[in-house]
């Protein structure tokens, strides 16, 4: 009836439940079993089956089996028939939960956050769920082949060697931009922002320490022209999102809505997390990066979280970033796919380099880390500038997370 390979397929895109008809669901679970237990599987096989488990008649008898035989098409189409099972099934999903979303949105001591929040995970589990979390290998080597096929383009910064750095540029992941307060860490998110706007990129930026005016008053400073040259440009800005479970949601708005590409976090204290008020700083943390990291893997986008390193970088003569300076730098260097860390050698002694930064790659999983890329950085025009000059890991001397 199917060959080993068309089993494989449909055992990972379907399970028995996306069948309409109880009685299919069922065939199909017993021909799982079957599959997974190295058993041939064909009219004779399955009514075998069917008969030691005392449900053969509970499927309609042999004469049912039959007319499946009969109607079997092609195995080899059997990706695109398991495609059709599954929307189905998920247009049938979708009207049951609206009817128990209805229910719930009715009930007037429920939370409107956490039922928005409860909402759009339902959705995303019906569309962008996986029905089957272990794949036999066939399956996963297939997709490997099939990811390498696509062209993933690289989302360029505007500064080319830290393009280089990082390979062509941020790919999907998570992404930090980490330093001590006045290092042009939001400076550095509006150039990245600039770049991916001016490649056609959809950009979402989501300001919670400082207002849309205020990052205005920033875009402004860059010259004539600025405003307009701006309001042309694809970056959609939330200042008002401030509670982690409700900013989730709005950053799957925003990818459906707005094709959003690269999301913006500005930046990580300010995020309100309702459901850990008795947590210390480290729960929210971990919370809050497993959140980030959960939606971002769904989503297949890249999320730029802008975060402060802690106090510690003042107590010693090298002020230049350390992941080990990260707050909670366990859960977020683990969970960060990119550290990018900045520095201003002024910002401490007004003779040393004045008007440069270091853009420092201090982790990137796959890639090159320990790597400075030093700008002219414009503190009028918040405004990161490449002079061409990346320095290896040799240049400094790092100890602490390297």
């Amino acid at each position: 009836m199917f060959s080993v390979a068309a089993c494989d397929t449909a055992a990972a895109m379907l399970t028995f439940e996306d069948f309409y008809s109880p009685i299919n669901g069922i065939l199909f679970k017993v021909m799982q079993e079957m599959a997974s237990g190295g058993i041939a599987i064909d009219a004779m096989t399955l009514s075998e089956q069917l008969i030691s488990r005392g449900m053969l008649g509970e499927v309609g008898g042999i004469e049912y089996i039959v007319q499946l035989l009969e109607k079997v098409p092609h195995a080899e189409h059997i990706a695109h028939y398991c495609k059709t099972v599954r929307r189905k099934s998920q247009r049938r999903q979708l009207i049951v939960a609206s009817a128990e979303i209805e229910k719930v949105a009715r009930d007037e001591t429920s939370n409107v956050k956490e039922v928005a929040a409860s909402i759009a995970e339902r959705v995303d589990q019906i569309f962008y769920g996986t029905n089957q979390s272990l794949k036999p290998a066939p399956i996963v080597v297939e997709a490997y082949r099939a990811s390498k096929l696509v062209k993933i383009d690289s989302i360029k910064t505007g500064i080319p060697d830290l393009d280089s750095a990082l390979m062509g540029g941020l790919k999907p992941g998570l992404v930090l931009f980490a330093a001590r307060p006045s290092m042009g860490k939001t400076a550095l998110m509006m150039n990245v922002s600039y770049a991916a706007a001016k490649a056609g990129l959809p950009v979402s930026i989501f300001s919670i320490e400082m207002t849309a005016n205020e990052l205005m008053d920033r875009v402004a400073s860059r010259g004539k022209g600025a405003l307009e040259e701006f309001e042309s440009l694809p970056i959609y800005i939330d200042d008002d999102t401030a509670e982690f479970e409700q900013l989730k949601m709005q950053i799957r708005a925003s990818v459906r809505k707005n094709r959003s590409k690269i999301v913006f976090i500005d930046y990580l204290d300010e995020i309100e997390v309702s459901t850990h008020r008795k947590a210390d700083d480290n729960q929210v943390i971990t919370h809050i990066m497993k959140g980030l990291r959960k939606l971002r893997k769904s989503l297949g986008i890249t999320i730029v979280l802008v975060c402060q390193l802690s106090r510690k970088v003042e107590d010693r003569p090298d002020k230049r970033p350390r992941l080990g300076d990260l707050r909670g730098s366990g859960r977020l260097e683990q969970s960060a796919d990119v550290v990018i860390g900045l520095y201003r050698p002024s910002y401490y002694d007004k003779e040393d380099r004045p008007g440069e930064a270091d853009i420092m790659v201090m982790k990137q999983r796959g890639g090159p880390r320990n790597v400075t890329i030093r700008c002219e950085f414009n503190d009028d025009r918040t405004e990161f500038v490449p002079i061409g000059q990346m320095l290896a890991e040799k240049e400094y001397e790092f100890r602490d997370g390297f």
